[in-house]
C-alpha cells in the first residue's frame, strides 16, 4: 500500500472529496495552492493539452511518467485516468512502469472503442481487473470506471468489478439526479462520479452528492476549458491593442510566478 494510496483512503472517510482534473505541472501546482487535497490527470486531458487532439488518448506509459511526475512536483495523491476506452489486454501494471505503483489511484475503463457506444463484455472486463487488482495489492487503488448510461447495467457492471478487485466504483454515463441517488445506494463501496460542466442535467453541487453517498466528484475538464478560454481571450486582445497593458490585471504577477515555479 503507498502513501498516496493510503492519503486517498483517509481523505474519504466521512467525507466527500472534490477533484480537479489537471494537464500540466502548472495547473497541479495552481489545485495545490487552491487547498485541494487530490488531484485527477486523464490520457484524454493529457492528449488535448499537449497534442491539441479531441478523441485521442496518451500512450499509457507516458501518461503514467507523467502522473508519477505530478504526483511527486505537488506531493498531493494523483488519480490517474487511463480513459473510457477497456486497456489492450497486454496491458500489466509492472510491465507498464514501476511508478505506476506510487501512484493514489488508477481507473480503468469499459468503454470497448472509447466512444461509450458499446462497452467490453463483462466477463472480459472483469477477468483483467481480477488481474490488474493483484498487481495493485501493493499499490495504487483500482478504480473500475463504467461508461454505461443504463442504471440497471450501470449496477450489474459495479457489482461484478468490485468482485473482481476493484476497490472503487466510478460512473461518468449516469446524469440524471435520481439515477445517480439510486446507483450510490446500492453500493457500500467507495464511488466516484465524474462531471460533465456543459451537461445541463450534471449540474450538481458537490454537497448534493455527497448527500448521495459519493466519495470522490471529478472535474476532469474544467480547468483545461476554462484555460483555453482565457488564453483565447488574451490573444484576441494582444492582437488587437498590439500590446499587454489591458492583460497586466489577468497576469499572475512576478513574485507569483516565482512561487509556482520554484522546486
Amino acid at each position: 500500500m503507498t502513501a498516496a494510496a493510503q492519503s486517498l483512503r483517509n481523505l474519504v472517510q466521512g467525507s466527500t472529496l472534490p477533484i480537479p482534473g489537471v494537464f500540466d505541472a502548472l495547473s497541479a501546482q495552481l489545485a495545490a495552492q487552491a487547498g485541494f487535497e487530490a488531484v485527477l490527470c486523464s490520457r484524454e486531458t493529457l492528449a488535448a493539452a499537449g497534442l491539441s487532439l479531441r478523441g485521442t488518448v496518451l500512450a499509457p506509459e507516458a501518461a503514467v511518467f507523467t502522473a508519477a511526475a505530478l504526483q511527486t512536483r505537488t506531493g498531493l495523491p494523483l488519480m490517474l485516468d487511463l480513459g473510457p476506452r477497456a486497456l489492450d489486454p497486454a496491458f500489466e501494471v509492472r510491465h507498464s512502469a514501476e511508478t505506476l505503483r506510487d501512484l493514489g489511484a488508477i481507473a480503468v475503463g469499459d468503454a470497448a472503442d472509447g466512444s461509450d457506444d458499446s462497452l467490453v463484455e463483462i466477463e472480459r472486463q472483469a477477468e483483467q481487473l481480477a488481474a490488474l487488482a493483484k498487481d495493485c495489492e501493493s499499490g495504487p487503488i483500482l478504480i473500475a470506471r463504467t461508461a454505461a448510461a443504463n442504471i440497471a447495467e450501470a449496477q450489474q457492471r459495479a457489482e461484478a468489478y468490485l468482485a473482481a478487485g476493484a476497490e472503487w466504483i466510478l460512473v461518468s454515463n449516469l446524469t440524471r439526479e435520481e439515477e445517480l441517488e439510486e446507483f450510490a445506494s446500492a453500493f457500500e463501496a467507495p464511488l466516484a462520479v465524474e462531471v460533465n460542466d456543459f451537461d445541463s442535467r450534471m449540474q450538481l453541487h458537490c454537497e448534493e452528492l455527497a448527500e448521495m453517498g459519493y466519495a470522490a466528484v471529478l472535474f476532469p475538464w474544467t480547468l483545461l476549458r476554462v484555460a483555453a478560454k482565457a488564453m483565447e481571450a488574451a490573444l484576441a486582445l494582444l492582437a488587437q491593442e498590439g500590446a499587454t497593458h489591458e492583460l497586466l490585471d489577468l497576469m499572475t504577477s512576478p513574485e507569483e510566478l516565482d512561487e509556482l515555479l520554484r522546486p
